[in-house]
């Protein structure tokens, strides 16, 4: 019989597009995420082009409006057997590429653990 290891979702989180600037970094939760994660997922639901950052200062990830992007760390856990996972605590941030205040629509954070 094989073990379970259940995974467990993150309450969602929401920063609207109309609060998205060009010359700032927003985050999603000042906080940060409150589970370490093996899986997180950044859903661009508006009209603007981001960029992403995990630390409020280097740009790690670019999503044009509409995109989606998983980061799925259990794919490069290696040697096999061991975790990767986002730290508990990680503050992950947003700013568009242009100058584009009062945008339509949100942008989501997601993210599971176990």
């Amino acid at each position: 019989m094989s073990s379970i290891n259940p995974v467990t979702p993150l309450i969602l989180d929401t920063i609207n597009a109309a609060n998205v600037v060009h010359d700032a970094w927003l985050p999603f939760d000042v906080s940060g995420i409150y589970k370490a994660c093996s899986i997180i997922r950044i859903i661009n639901a508006s009209w603007i082009d981001i960029v992403v950052s995990f630390n409020g200062v280097d740009e790690h990830e670019f999503l044009g409006y509409r995109e989606t992007a998983l980061l799925n760390l259990q794919r490069n856990s290696s040697p096999a057997g061991y975790v990767s996972k986002f730290r508990r605590g990680t503050v992950i941030y947003v700013r568009s590429i242009l100058e584009a205040k009062g945008q339509l629509g949100y942008i989501y954070l997601s993210g599971y653990f176990n």
